[in-house]
């Protein structure tokens, strides 16, 4: 078949000489002795266009023989005159075939040209038709595999600075595709050298390959063949490289170098085109999905709910593998994890809270207020290398974006997705990272101000319901004494009892007033704690006398139900630093709530000893106990186990509260247990033992709790002694002066101030006393006025006899001037132990006064 060409040049060649000679020995002379060397040339023209070069000198050689044969020789013309037309048509011949080779080559040339710009046109259009950097990748391996007869064709695009990614190709094995996927851009093959230097590399033959490519490892490139390798670059830039592999040696011409180069330019701004293009579909995508986020965002109240959105949403968008969300914990210690998707389970309990011990680098990123991009897998190892160490069955992430959550230029959180294969993040996904976060972070921060909003109106009601409850409480209590208060005044003062009964009135009063006195300090002691006013004053304390004082307190309550108390007190001389009236407050409250709350019959424990450096006081019972669910809130004020009309027992809910609040002031904890209910409670207080013990200090009066106490001293130094007493309210005015009467007093009282300056000014008052709220002027105004008098009565002994009973009150009235501050109510025995020493102080003064007077008359 290859011949066949050839074979029909020949013929045509013959056939026109045979035609051409045929005709002018046909003719005779009518055409002239030299027609055929005029003739003949046009047939070599024709026989070389439609031929071959060499049927053209096949037909020359015919035509000088037909010419010598039929019309030379014939003619009988010999010597130089033969031979000079023979010679003559032999050079037009070589002539006619030289022209028409050219012509040819011409043609062809033209042709080749001609195709080239149609096969570039086509790919033009192919290129122009295409939108994604795939497709374009698979349109240049084709067509060039195509245009050039190559086995093999390959692009590659730049993942990084140091590696090429196959995006397309054809013709290459299936161990090779998956063997040469990704390539080093710093090794020898002539593809990374064409993308590190930007010029295109021709291999013609395996001659010249191991000088050009020294570095080339063995078995790189086929032993026989051709190959060229070209840039892909725009503006500079380069971002991928083809490859073409041919099976014979071939010779790059300077046209198919031209056309390749050509090719890889349209190839790298078609890549560059898609580019942008999908960025745009992108950045459209990216777009629908933050409107999407915002109107889900609106939706969603919690934060794991915002959580939610955000994964979904975000790896859609990202097309990321895994993503996880982290918030910081209201200390800003550890790092939570609140939503996740595509972590794999092996690394799930690793990464579910993270602190800066165990992860540094992670609070690295949260601290620094950068996102981190690693877009490798070496680069994601430098980030975390510990986490590349643990063994998992599924895929391992090799790229990964990790933000900071940041909202009113705080970070309180983190965000971070991941990407089974490397990933290059431009910057126009860096910038839509950054966007996305940041709509995150506030949707984050608005669904914690939310939760935080409905916990604090949560805990509002609670309040107001615990509030409402503990009044009502608190009027029970209060109102039960006060009825037995009243009854029994009422019946007094109608004089419808004899004696006997008149004493047990009287006893029941005071019993119900001792009792509202108790509530009021017990809410008193709540105020200074929760205020931090609540101070005591440290001494050495011995353990054994404390707790003996509580359990006489409460052994009267105790024998009442016939219940029985032992003690142990085995740490009782163990060195304890503390305020002796509030640890005997501590172990009474105990004390009393087991007694309180055990049965008729039953049995209460108190145990002391050391446990390494701290002194344990147990106290256990046999009573009702407590219910699991209520366990945690035991140490809350104002809660109750049963906060309804139908409880068991009395109480505000305050003493276990106190006692908790106590304890914490002394540097100790307390701790309830309780099998349930029915079987028991047990209150455990742990108090530091002091390391060094100090002098031991005279120990205070028992706590200020309220006793009744049948009489009270009458000092001497009260008969004849002159008292103003100032209060708005009668019934406390009556009581003081009564009180000072009985011990010889002599009381003037008064219900506003203007009537106590008026008693003032007449120089005739030892000791002051005032109460604070008043209408009009009050207490304050009274004594301010007082120290401003001129002469002795500016300093008179006063105290301040009030119901403001707080730590401030007592304070502000000592600052204001007076000399002493009692709280409402107060003890008979207290007052004239009070108004006593304000006597012992006046009369001090007077004598300090006399004394100065006499120095200055004598002088």
């Amino acid at each position: 078949m290859k011949s066949s060409p050839r074979l029909h040049g020949y013929l045509l060649a013959i056939g026109l000489i045979a035609v051409l000679t045929s005709v002018k020995a046909l003719a005779g002379e009518g055409l002239g002795r030299d027609a055929p060397f005029f003739l003949y040339p046009v047939a070599l023209i024709a026989v070389g266009w439609f031929g071959h070069p060499r049927s053209a000198l096949f037909a020359t050689v015919l035509a000088v023989l037909a010419g010598w044969l039929f019309f030379i020789r014939s003619s009988g013309t010999t010597g130089l005159r033969a031979l000079l037309p023979l010679a003559a048509l032999a050079l037009e011949g070589a002539a006619i075939t030289a022209l028409v080779v050219r012509l040819r080559a011409a043609h062809r040339l033209g042709e080749k040209a001609a195709e080239r710009v149609t096969r570039l046109q086509r790919l033009t259009a192919a290129l122009a038709a295409a939108r994604t950097p795939d497709e374009i990748a698979r349109i240049i391996v084709e067509q060039g595999v195509a245009a050039l007869g190559a086995t093999v064709g390959v692009v590659r695009r730049a993942r990084s600075d140091d590696e090429l990614e196959a995006m397309a190709h054809l013709g290459l094995s299936p161990e090779d595709s998956v063997r040469y996927r990704v390539v080093n851009a710093a090794d020898g093959l002539p593809s990374s050298v064409a993308f590190r230097t930007g010029e295109a590399q021709w291999l013609e033959g395996e001659r010249g390959v191991s000088s050009k490519y020294p570095d080339l490892p063995p078995g790189k490139l086929p032993a026989r063949g051709a190959l060229a390798a070209l840039p892909l670059g725009v503006e500079g830039r380069r971002i991928g490289v083809m490859t073409f592999r041919f099976d014979e040696p071939r010779t790059f011409s300077t046209q198919e170098r031209t056309l390749l180069e050509t090719f890889a330019s349209q190839a790298a701004q078609a890549l560059e085109r898609s580019d942008l293009y999908m960025q745009e579909v992108a950045l459209r995508q990216r777009l629908e999905s933050l409107e999407a986020l915002t109107e889900a965002f609106s939706e969603a109240m919690t934060r794991e709910e915002v959580a939610d959105v955000v994964i979904d949403l975000g790896m859609l968008v990202a097309d990321a593998d895994s993503c996880s969300v982290y918030t910081l914990d209201s200390a800003g210690r550890s790092l939570q994890l609140i939503g996740h998707r595509g972590v794999a389970a092996e690394l799930l309990e690793r990464i579910r809270l993270l602190t800066p011990e165990t992860a540094s680098r992670a609070f690295g990123i949260l601290e620094g207020g950068e996102p981190r991009f690693a877009e490798t897998e070496s680069e994601y190892a430098a980030h975390f290398p510990e986490l590349l160490k643990l063994e998992v069955e599924s895929k391992r992430t090799r790229a990964f974006w990790c933000v900071p959550l940041t909202a009113e230029g705080k970070a309180f959180g983190m965000m971070s997705m991941g990407f089974y294969e490397p990933r290059r993040f431009g910057p126009v996904e860096r910038t839509f990272v950054a966007t996305f976060t940041r709509h995150c972070a506030e949707a984050l921060r608005r669904a914690e101000r939310l939760e935080a909003e409905q916990r604090a109106r949560n805990a509002a009601d609670v309040a107001n319901r615990a509030k409402d409850e503990f009044l009502a409480t608190v009027s029970h209590e209060l109102r039960t004494p006060l009825n037995a208060i009243l009854g029994w005044a009422k019946m007094m003062a109608a004089a419808q009892l004899d004696e006997p009964k008149r004493q047990r009135a009287v006893t029941i009063i005071e019993r119900n007033a001792v009792a509202m006195a108790q509530l009021i300090e017990d809410l008193l002691d709540v105020s200074r704690i929760i205020s931090g006013k609540m101070r005591l004053e440290v001494q050495s304390v011995d353990l054994s006398r404390i707790i003996e004082a509580a359990l006489e307190s409460v052994r009267p309550a105790a024998e009442a139900k016939s219940i029985q108390i032992s003690a142990a007190l085995g740490a009782s001389a163990e060195p304890l630093l503390a305020d002796p009236p509030r640890l005997q407050q501590i172990i009474w409250n105990l004390l009393s709530n087991a007694v309180k709350f055990t049965p008729d019959g039953g049995q209460v424990e108190i145990a002391a000893r050391r446990v390494e450096a701290n002194t344990e006081i147990r106290v256990s019972d046999s009573g009702r106990g407590i219910a699991p669910e209520f366990l945690p809130y035991v140490f809350e004020p104002f809660r109750q186990e049963h906060p309804t009309h139908s409880r068991a027992r009395g109480g505000l809910g305050l003493g276990l509260a106190i006692t908790r609040q106590l304890v914490e002031l002394h540097g100790g904890r307390v701790e309830a247990h309780s099998e349930g209910p029915g079987r028991g409670a047990t209150f455990i207080v742990h108090l530091p033992l002091s390391r060094v013990a100090p002098q031991p200090k005279p120990e205070a009066a028992a706590g200020r709790r309220i006793r009744a106490e049948g009489d009270f001293e009458r000092p001497k130094e009260l008969v004849s002694l002159a008292v103003l007493v100032v209060d708005d309210d009668e019934d406390a005015r009556q009581l003081v002066q009564a009180v000072l009467e009985e011990c010889g007093s002599q009381v003037i009282a008064v219900d506003n101030v203007e009537s106590a300056l008026e008693v003032l000014s007449r120089g005739a008052t030892d000791v002051l006393i005032s109460d604070i709220g008043m209408p009009g002027q009050d207490g304050y105004d009274l004594i301010r006025r007082v120290r401003a008098l001129p002469g002795g009565i500016a300093g008179v002994p006063a105290a301040a006899l009030t119901a403001y009973a707080r730590e401030e009150d007592r304070r502000r009235a000592l600052e204001a001037g007076y000399t002493m501050h009692l709280a409402k109510p107060v003890e008979p025995a207290e007052l004239v132990a009070v108004v006593a020493g304000l006597s012992r102080s006046a009369a001090a003064a007077a004598l300090s006064r006399r004394g100065a007077r006499a120095t200055a008359t004598n002088g």
